[in-house]
């Protein structure tokens, strides 16, 4: 039977935890080798949870509004449009 010392159950813990949120195999690596701190990984994987959560709000409400009316498929490509479109760009006027 393997045995493992205190700092090498540590650092696996550290591996599963942050495994959890979904950080790569690679970014772990940075971590431990110290090539990136925690708080930089977390800052990046919040940032694009945030975007993931923005994206599926955006499905959501297109879905919805499919479910709840007769939608056209012309209306749901216009839909589908508006939502992916960036902040920064210009919306197509309201017929």
């Amino acid at each position: 039977m393997r045995q493992y010392d205190v700092h090498a159950i540590a650092r696996l813990e550290l591996v599963r935890t942050l495994r959890d949120p979904g950080a790569g195999l690679d970014d772990i690596r940075r971590v431990l080798g110290a090539e990136t701190t925690l708080h930089d990984l977390a800052v990046t994987h919040l940032r694009l949870v945030e975007d993931q959560l923005r994206q599926f709000r955006a499905r959501s409400a297109v879905l919805r509004t499919i479910v709840r009316q007769h939608t056209t498929t012309e209306r749901v490509s216009l839909m589908h449009k508006l939502v992916s479109m960036s902040d920064d760009e210009p919306r197509p006027a309201h017929r």
